[in-house]
Formats: structure tokens, C-alpha cells, sequence
């Protein structure tokens, strides 16, 4: 009997994992709504799939910020390393996009060890300080949107030196799993 179930245990984590793929081909052809549920499905096999779970966040943080916020606030004592450099990315685009509060943002991804500093992680640093080169830039401060914009023409750089992309697509801001 303890054979069935151990085997039970394997198959469902197995089913996860395939799940999980699917899931991130279909986010690499940009189709969230599919995606999302095949991650879902995926955690409806292994409840612990964390990085299924972090995907799902990346689409919520956009689409329901509020449900992201609380899964975030839920998630960040159980993870580590580089899933919870992940998780930062996620909560900096929260912080940065919805709230607006793009420098908190950009200090929250500071603190993202270097290691763990990923494509997602550029993709969200170079948007949030484009945000402020904008912001600066249509309310008259043109040093301060100025030194903003070298910010940003130095981020790029490192990312087309680091990645070989000059631009960023949409499939950038996906966490790196």
C-alpha cells in the first residue's frame, strides 16, 4: 500500500511539473490565459510548485493587484534564494506600476543579491526608470530626467551586453525559472 502511494505522490508531482512547462512554452508564445491555467493546474498537483505560483504573480500583478499583494505578503517567509529574488521582481512591478512609487521599487530591486539578477529584473528596473525619465520629463525637470534617461541607456546596455536584446519584450518581465 505504501508503494501506491508514494507513486501516487511522484505521478502528481510529475503532472505538475508538465503542467508547469506547458505553461511556460505557452507564456514564451504570449498566451497568458492558457498559461495561467495550465500553472494553475500545475499547483492543483503540487500545491508547492512555487514557481508556478510565481508566474501566475507576474500576471496578476497587473490584472489584480490587490489578490497579488496578499499572495506576495503570503509567499515571501516561505521562499528563498532565487525564488525570492523573483518574488522581489514581482513585488517591485507591483510597488512600481500600480502604486507608482517607482524609487521604492528601484530600492526593493536593489536589493536583489547580484547573483539573482536576471532578465525579469532588468526588464523591471529599465521600465521603472523610464517611468521617471517620463514623469520628470513632461513636469519640466529636464536634469532630473535627463540623469534618469543615463540611468536607463546604462540598464539597457547591461542587458543587450548581458542578453544580446536591444529592446525588451513582453516575455522579459516573466520570472526566470
Amino acid at each position: 500500500m505504501r508503494l501506491i502511494y508514494y507513486s501516487a505522490t511522484t505521478l502528481n508531482q510529475e503532472l505538475a511539473q508538465v503542467f508547469f512547462r506547458k505553461g511556460r512554452a505557452l507564456d514564451q508564445l504570449g498566451n497568458a490565459i492558457e498559461a495561467c491555467q495550465c500553472y494553475n493546474e500545475s499547483l492543483q498537483h503540487n500545491p508547492k510548485m512555487y514557481d508556478a505560483e510565481l508566474c501566475i504573480l507576474s500576471h496578476q500583478v497587473l490584472s489584480d493587484p490587490e489578490n497579488a499583494k496578499m499572495r506576495i505578503d503570503q509567499l515571501k517567509p516561505k521562499l528563498h534564494g532565487k525564488r525570492k529574488a523573483v518574488l522581489q521582481n514581482i513585488e517591485a512591478r507591483l510597488i512600481g506600476y500600480t502604486k507608482q512609487h517607482e524609487n521604492d521599487a528601484l530600492e526593493l530591486l536593489s536589493r536583489v543579491d547580484c547573483q539573482y539578477r536576471d532578465r525579469q529584473w532588468f526588464a523591471v528596473r529599465i521600465q521603472l526608470l523610464e517611468n521617471l525619465y517620463n514623469k520628470h520629463q513632461v513636469a519640466g525637470r529636464t536634469i532630473i530626467a535627463n540623469n534618469f534617461l543615463k540611468d536607463v541607456l546604462n540598464a539597457k546596455k547591461e542587458f543587450g551586453e548581458k542578453y544580446g536584446a536591444d529592446t525588451l519584450i513582453e516575455q522579459d518581465f516573466l520570472p526566470d525559472s
